[in-house]
């Protein structure tokens, strides 16, 4: 019976390390992309809030201007006796 003695050359270790790294590589390239996507929903809300806040500057704008067309009332009558 030949038994091998555990001093390997060490390449199973090495290839579990490339492997390791290329699963980290993986994970931190999908992440990176999450974000970046995250980012760019952030920005489009952004934008949708602004626009929004601009149509409502618009509109108190425009109610405003148009109180300001309205003739004021006449004075009322005074009371006969």
């Amino acid at each position: 019976m030949v038994e091998r003695g555990g001093g390997g050359s060490g390449l199973g270790a090495i290839v579990a390390i490339v492997l390791g790294l290329i699963v980290i590589a993986v994970a931190a390239y999908f992440l990176s992309g999450f974000y970046r996507q995250e980012a760019v929903e952030t920005a489009a809300v952004s934008d949708a809030a602004e626009s929004v806040g601009a149509a409502a500057d618009n509109v108190g704008q425009a109610a405003r201007d148009a109180a300001d067309s309205i003739p004021a009332p006449a004075a009322p009558a005074a009371p006969s006796k």
